[in-house]
């Protein structure tokens, strides 16, 4: 692996940015069934059912840190000077259509798990990880996380051999932070940005002296839970981000619809710790990238969710049967947690029902049987095997055996579908606009481009400015639920742009009706957004600015 030194030396030129005043002060943030074999005798006939585990994976997390030993500090230059570097990285990481971490993530155990991870801007993924000696594949799109892995890895997390089999040969869908990591809400450029530095009243990031990283110079930004290691040298970017510890966060399920129509992703980043390299892509490493992560979509087509698990309860029946063939009935009940996608989203679970049948310990029929159901809910199927008992003049027993497991289905070809639409969509929100594509009216600072909104922006404003968001705190401005922040967005293009300190650039607009309550609990219809000069908004709350 290339030191951060090479990392940094080989990153791709950029035009240099303008120098940046210093940040305006803020004020400080407020306090803040392992497998089952059921065997029953009903007529002559066994019936074996099998329940699928799903895996739970524990967090321990350790605090990150730079590498190469203790870091040497240098003589601290203005602050103004300090901080427009940290504002020129951050904006960056922000701007970034995907880079590439390469360092540790941490286990259940605690123990490093070697990280190659490759990440979109809004957060689609692919990576590799080695975890136990085994290298696992891991996607993440469409707010799903999928892992490929050999049967070395599944026996330790399935309850069955026959699970197993299944997993090892399927992508299978996971908790995002079954490896401790969150690595769509923890690691998209675009949300670990805005992470270091909220834009609200929030605390502010801590900017540290210039240290010494492989041999580059580097600044720290520093939050209660990230630190980002920004390059002193111009082009400014972030070479290394790592951890702080922290103790376990709430999930938050979206409730919300997002632009493409799908559930905007509202979870806190994972509790796990690391620390990583962090390297821009080059615009064709990028291309590269999201050609690769489009063939790996597709084969997510038969993938497995080892999140749903599932029951038989002695619904199996034979009959009718017959000395020319036999029908199982199977009835297989689904149960997935409170707080799963299947439940918010109101989603059918898909599952797959395989049933093997036997005369007399010889296999006669397997039948692989797709049905829907609702969340907790429960489904039928059948399977007929046909075989031929001759007649005997001494009567005979024969014994006819079912036996059935059900495996859930991740995605269906609709899903599939909307993966690559939304990733088509990213590539599209990065490249410029076309010439003559109408805004509401034109920016009234020559610094600010029109402000947009894009799905990292959506995702951290609904975080931190949403109830049931998880970073929303008591205190905090508050959206109403039904607004629509992109027309928002568009909206306050009517206003004036004021270029700020730190580089980016306010407008307070005013909608016209009420649109959310303040940081006092007032009910307003006025609203400020905060964007890079390029147009892209980073933050937006109701109320004034938040100083």
């Amino acid at each position: 692996m290339d030191d951060t030194a090479g990392n940094a030396a080989n990153q791709p030129t950029r035009p240099p940015y303008p120098p940046f005043p210093q940040y305006p002060q803020y004020p400080p943030d407020p306090p803040v069934e392992r497998g089952l074999r059921l065997l029953a005798i009903v007529g002559g006939a066994a019936f074996v059912a099998v329940l699928i585990a799903a895996t739970v994976i524990a967090v321990v997390v350790r605090g990150g840190g730079g590498r190469g030993g203790s870091p040497r500090a240098s003589a601290s230059p203005s602050l103004s000077v300090a901080n427009a570097q940290a504002d020129a990285g951050l904006t960056d990481l922000a701007e970034a259509p995907s880079v590439r971490y390469h360092g540790l993530i941490v286990n259940a155990s605690g123990s490093p798990i070697p990280l190659d991870a490759t990440v979109s801007n809004e957060g689609r993924t692919q990576a590799t990880l080695t975890v136990d000696g085994e290298q696992v594949q891991v996607v993440a799109a469409g707010e799903r996380t999928f892992v490929k892995a050999g049967q070395g890895f599944w026996s330790k997390r399935s309850a069955l051999p026959e699970t197993v089999g299944d997993y090892s040969s399927h992508w299978v869908q996971v908790a995002p932070d079954t490896f401790g990591v969150d690595l769509v809400t923890t690691l998209a450029p675009g949300l670990l940005a805005r992470a270091l530095d909220p834009q609200t009243a929030l605390r502010r990031p801590e900017i540290g002296a210039a240290t010494t990283i492989g041999g580059v110079q580097v600044r720290p930004v520093r939050t209660d839970r990230y630190t980002a290691y920004v390059t002193v040298a111009r082009p400014n970017h972030v070479v290394q981000v790592t951890t702080e510890p922290v103790g376990p966060s709430a999930v938050h399920t979206s409730g919300w619809t997002g632009p493409s129509g799908g559930p905007v992703l509202v979870r806190a980043p994972g509790t796990g710790g690391f620390s990583l390299d962090v390297t821009d892509q080059s615009q064709a490493e990028t291309d590269q990238f999201l050609r690769t992560l489009q063939d790996r979509i597709r084969e997510l087509s038969t993938a497995l969710d080892s999140q749903v698990r599932f029951s038989l309860g002695g619904a199996i029946t034979l009959a009718p049967c017959t000395p020319n063939g036999c029908q199982a009935n199977v009835t297989i009940n689904n149960r997935v947690d409170l707080g799963s996608p299947y439940l918010k989203a109101q989603r059918q679970v898909t599952a797959t029902v395989t049933v093997d049948m036997t005369l007399d310990g010889r296999p006669v029929k397997t039948c692989s049987n797709t049905v829907t159901m609702p969340p907790n809910g429960s489904a039928t199927t059948t399977c007929f095997a046909a075989y031929s008992i001759p007649p005997s003049r001494n009567p005979t027993t024969h014994t006819v055996e079912a036996k059935a497991r059900g495996t859930a289905r991740a995605v269906v070809e609709a899903d599939v579908q909307k993966m690559l639409d939304d990733l088509q969509k990213e590539q599209q929100r990065r490249s410029p606009a076309p010439s003559g594509s109408a805004r509401p009216s034109p920016s009234k600072s020559a610094a600010c481009a029109d402000p947009f909104l894009d799905p990292s922006g959506e995702t951290h404003v609904r975080l931190r400015h949403f109830e049931g968001g998880a970073q929303h705190g008591r205190g905090d401005s508050t959206w109403n639920d039904e607004v629509d922040l992109y027309d928002l967005a568009e909206e306050s293009a009517r206003f004036e742009a004021k270029p700020q300190a730190n580089g980016r650039c306010v407008r307070v607009a005013q909608a016209g009706r009420p649109i959310g309550t303040d940081r006092k609990g007032n009910s307003t219809s006025t609203y400020t957004v905060v964007q890079l000069q390029s147009g892209k908004v980073w933050t937006m709350h109701p109320g004034v600015p938040e100083e």
